[in-house]
């Protein structure tokens, strides 16, 4: 991993806490949610204050989600907002933190001068039984502590109060005393913007959770599917449109079966649109690079794709023969159709190429699309950049079993193309 921490690939938007005061802050959080304090005495966070360095230490990558469905998060300083999530329980996440931080970023600003925020993200459930218990999440509530900072902010402005309104509380020695030394243990909080309120989040139509062994909850009006990732179920139905237009049925899928695919195509979750790759034209060049150096790295781990040029790769290739992927000659042959105005016949694409193509929909709204690329990172092959954006724990999963060629490659690869337009949430 150190070629990709170089590359600022791996940790890269992680904040560093390294203060015994900021460590003391984290762990009275990891108190408030019954969690062991760390032993650790440095360690990174990122937007939602998970640690790499702790889920290590804990042996648990979720340690942040109780039974993998009552989330929370650790907020140590507003340099926190728009960090990226590593290991998102929840595909939402990502929108619901970018709302709390515009909502709230004076507060949390004057907050985390004294102390961590915890943040409780309750969908409502106390623990989920099975993946049909998903469907009745529709909204979650963040509710924000403070290790008692917000509460005492809240008995000091009381105590204020009654001096100010109540005739002749000048003269209650007590209330006197309990203001003085209020003031004294935490400074005057009238003034300060500490008061965080429940915050409600529902855009909830579709998403993907990790709890019950993962499920991917899509909705259309009423019609309901669940694709599970850990469980057997019926699959797709055969014959029946089971999404139209006053459909009530809810459908179970198994994630792993090419079939779930299908069902999504027809379904219009997922799409082929080659107006979009017209317009997008680096992505079918991208797919031609990656799966060429898939080939070559299959055959000759050897050789360093990366250092040679685009003469020298083409040669590599077509001295594979019969062993290089059909695929890259369909997906050149598409791009030369599009380049030169026309649309490739959708019917005599091969299934291998047609799913490499599929995109969540552009008119499903951003939940879905959210969801929807968890999934393909997690059922297909996805252009690197897509895999790195959407399941960034799978691609560094992958990246450490590949041979040392083809790590080169591809951390030069994602490097070049940062920023890229394209990608999660188009």
């Amino acid at each position: 991993m150190e070629r990709l921490e170089r590359l600022q690939l791996f940790g890269a938007g992680l904040i560093r806490v390294d203060t015994p005061e900021l460590v003391r802050r984290y762990n009275a959080c990891l108190e408030q949610i019954d969690l062991e304090p760390t032993s650790l005495e440095s360690f990174q966070i990122d937007g939602i204050g998970w640690s790499p360095e702790i889920a290590e230490e804990k042996d648990n990558p979720r340690y942040l989600a109780h039974r993998g469905g009552n989330l929370f998060a650790i907020i140590l300083t507003p340099d926190q907002r728009d960090k990226p999530i590593y290991v998102p329980m929840a595909s939402y996440l990502w929108r619901l933190m970018e709302r709390y931080f515009a909502m709230n970023i004076r507060a949390i600003t004057d907050v985390t001068t004294q102390a961590g925020l915890c943040l409780d993200i309750d969908d409502g459930i106390s623990k989920f039984r099975s993946p049909d218990d998903l469907l009745v999440v529709r909204r979650v509530v963040v509710r924000s502590t403070a290790g008692g900072m917000l509460k005492t902010a809240l008995e000091q402005q009381r105590l204020v109060h009654r001096f100010l309104e109540e005739p002749m509380a000048w003269m209650d020695s007590g209330l006197r005393n309990d203001i003085a030394e209020s003031a004294r243990k935490h400074g005057d909080l009238r003034d300060r913007q500490l008061t965080i309120p429940e915050m409600d989040f529902d855009d909830l139509e579709s998403f993907y959770s990790t709890a019950v062994g993962g499920v991917f909850v899509l909705r259309r009006g009423e019609a309901k599917v669940l694709i599970l990732e850990s469980e057997v179920c019926a699959g797709p139905p055969e014959g029946e449109n089971v999404i139209s237009p006053g459909a009530t049925r809810t459908v179970c899928l198994p994630m792993a079966e090419p079939s779930t695919l299908e069902f999504l195509e027809k379904a219009r979750f997922l799409e082929l649109d080659f107006e979009w790759y017209r317009q997008n034209f680096w992505i079918l060049r991208d797919w031609v690079e990656q799966l060429g150096v898939d080939a070559l790295a299959e055959s000759h781990p050897d050789i360093d794709f990366a250092e040679l040029s685009y003469v020298a790769r083409r040669r590599r290739l077509v001295e594979l023969d019969s062993e290089m992927p059909p695929a890259i000659g369909e997906l050149e042959m598409i791009r030369e159709t599009l380049s030169n105005g026309q649309t490739p016949a959708v019917a005599y694409l091969t299934p291998a190429v047609r799913q490499l193509l599929l995109r969540p929909s552009q008119r499903m709204p951003k939940s879905h699309r959210e969801a929807l690329w968890i999934y393909l990172a997690k059922t297909r092959p996805l252009l690197l950049t897509d895999l790195y954006r959407s399941d960034k724990n799978r691609f560094f999963e992958l990246f450490a079993e590949w041979p040392e060629s083809k790590k080169n490659w591809a951390a030069n690869f994602l490097r070049e193309r940062q920023g890229t337009k394209g990608g999660v949430g188009s």
